[in-house]
């Protein structure tokens, strides 16, 4: 497969007048959704990017993620992969490639934070006008009442999951716990929406949105040798709600951030409205259903779709190693999320 990601590549180069001759090729591991080989070209590396799409699943990935980054760099931000050419036909993109480490668990200094809320800035700063013909983001949503359907969307798939092994039972034993401390977390938003004078029902001005990176976080970043982030993976970017972006940027397991940060984040991912406090306001209350989000999403691999996903981009993986592991943080992180609400009771 990877050779075949590496032809379809090099012939793209040709045809831009990029590269004349892809010498070697390897498949770069990691990704979730998506083939990924990096390239070496008489022109330097690259790295190429064949798309995940499927009838149940149409989102155009190439588009978000490519535009996106035609957008960042046209602000010049260097944080960022170069797009170098694209073939929506054959749902394959090319990008330059970053030299750069990932960033594991527990290594999140608070300069890594300070570069990510940069990032997040120049992104919203003035010229964002030029972001307009980017879509929404993947899962967007403007109301705090679409947050929470987003949740029940996500509870009924994972009600309807296959099962086929005890794992999957457990898995489904479990959807009912997270259901019944989503309806908590739905009372509890309830009287502390009212309590803030927030119509729940109410969307955000336009002026309010943001440009997201979307799953931003930094599972999606490289450390180069000088310290410098790169961020990576834009497939769900475009416009979205600022509370979204930092309860993602906080919930996402692979490479947490500490919640003692939350208020330097949360004010400058509000920073480019004259709303920001009530912005920010708006985002911890969000939170604890977004912490119930990010346990459905731990249980992804138990719906078809995403399993079909995690086999296009890893056909050897081990799927009913993948499920106990995902079984077992999410039970973690549900522990967690239903600690946090008692504190906030």
């Amino acid at each position: 497969m990877s050779a075949d990601v590496a032809a379809l590549a090099g012939a793209l180069l040709r045809d831009q007048g990029v590269a004349a001759r892809v010498s070697a090729h390897r498949e770069c591991r990691g990704g979730k959704n998506n083939r990924v080989v990096r390239l070496e070209t008489d022109a330097g590396p690259f790295v190429a990017k064949l798309y995940f799409t499927h009838e149940a699943d149409p989102r155009d990935r190439l588009r978000s993620e490519y535009g996106f980054l035609e957008y960042a760099r046209r602000l010049g931000m260097g944080s960022v992969p170069a797009p170098v050419a694209a073939d929506p036909g054959q749902r394959l993109a090319v990008y330059t490639w970053i030299d750069g480490a990932p960033l594991g668990p527990g290594s999140i200094e608070f300069g890594h934070v300070q570069q990510a809320i940069a990032f997040f800035r120049a992104l919203n700063g003035p010229s964002r006008h030029f972001a307009e013909g980017l879509p929404p983001a993947s899962e967007a949503c403007f109301s705090i009442a679409q947050h929470v359907r987003l949740v029940e969307g996500r509870l009924d798939r994972l009600r309807r999951m296959p099962v086929e092994a005890p794992v999957d039972q457990e898995a489904l034993a479990l959807v009912g716990d997270i259901s019944r401390a989503s309806e908590e977390v739905k009372r509890w938003l309830d009287r502390a929406a009212a309590h803030a004078g927030m119509d729940p029902d109410e969307p955000l001005e336009a002026t309010d949105r943001c440009v997201s990176p979307s799953d931003f976080g930094f599972h999606n970043a490289l450390l180069r040798p000088n310290g410098d982030v790169v961020f990576l993976d834009f497939e769900y970017a475009g416009w979205d709600d600022p509370a979204k972006a930092i309860g993602d940027f906080f919930c996402q397991p692979q490479v947490p951030v500490d919640r003692r940060w939350f208020a330097e984040v949360a004010e400058a991912f509000t920073a480019h409205s004259r709303e920001g406090t009530r912005l920010v306001r708006r985002a911890q209350l969000l939170l604890p259903v977004i912490q119930v989000k990010w346990c459905l999403i731990r249980l992804n691999e138990f719906t078809p779709d995403a399993l079909r996903r995690r086999l296009f981009a890893m056909p050897e993986c081990d799927v009913g190693a993948i499920k106990r592991e995902r079984l077992e943080h999410t039970r973690a992180a549900l522990a967690t999320a239903l600690s946090d609400l008692d504190r906030l009771d």
